[in-house]
């Protein structure tokens, strides 16, 4: 029965961390698609973007990075107000 306990035990423990691995990811660690709707209603979707700053009244992004990030391409900067919508769905 005490064997039976630990292997049990273990074998919970391990699945519990893989249930939980992508729980530890950032929105920096992941890829998202990004949907940037201005004041004017013209909508913008960048695909497969890296997050470098998301705050309060601005975020910045690098699309077309890809699951492994090259780090290298244009730099969009979008600045939060009450007319801008930008809507992140991870990818």
């Amino acid at each position: 029965m005490k064997y039976f306990t630990t292997v049990l035990f273990i074998l919970m423990l391990s699945v519990s961390v893989a249930c939980a691995g992508s729980q530890w990811e950032s929105e920096y660690d992941q890829v998202w698609e990004i949907t940037v709707t201005d004041c004017q209603g013209n909508t913008t979707i960048y695909h497969e973007c890296r997050v470098t700053q998301d705050g309060l009244y601005v975020i910045t992004f690098m699309p077309n990075q890809g699951k492994i990030a090259t780090g290298h391409g244009p730099l969009i900067k979008v600045y939060r107000s009450n007319c801008t919508e930008v809507i992140m769905i991870a990818e």
